[in-house]
């Protein structure tokens, strides 16, 4: 499924705050459920369940989402108390047992 690999960056903004922008797309076919294939038949719902980001190995945030979600989603996050070579990673899970992950350096 996953021909290509996630694409993400994390790029530092210019504040006090050390904020980073983090932008990930994932390539996921995101499918319901409710549609058909080409000969009519049910697809089954093939949809990303959870997404989790981390900021040198550690949690920052959780997500959980469903099947309203289109096909290879692009998330957007800010990020405070990043600083230059700091590792951003990124880890989604789909119903049905799939996962990849990915890990990037904030610049």
């Amino acid at each position: 499924m996953n021909k290509f690999p996630i694409r993400m960056r994390a790029s530092l903004q210019n504040d006090p705050d050390h904020t980073a922008l983090i932008k990930v797309l994932l390539n996921h076919p995101m499918d319901t459920g409710l549609g058909k294939d080409g000969s009519g038949q049910p697809r089954p719902a093939h949809f990303i369940t959870e997404i989790a980001l981390s900021l040198n190995g550690q949690p920052v945030a959780r997500v959980q989402t469903g099947s309203g979600i289109a096909a290879d989603p692009l998330f957007g996050w800010r990020l405070k108390g990043v600083k230059a070579g700091d590792k951003v990673g990124i880890a989604w899970l789909d119903n049905q047992g799939q996962q990849q992950s990915f890990e990037t350096t904030a610049q």
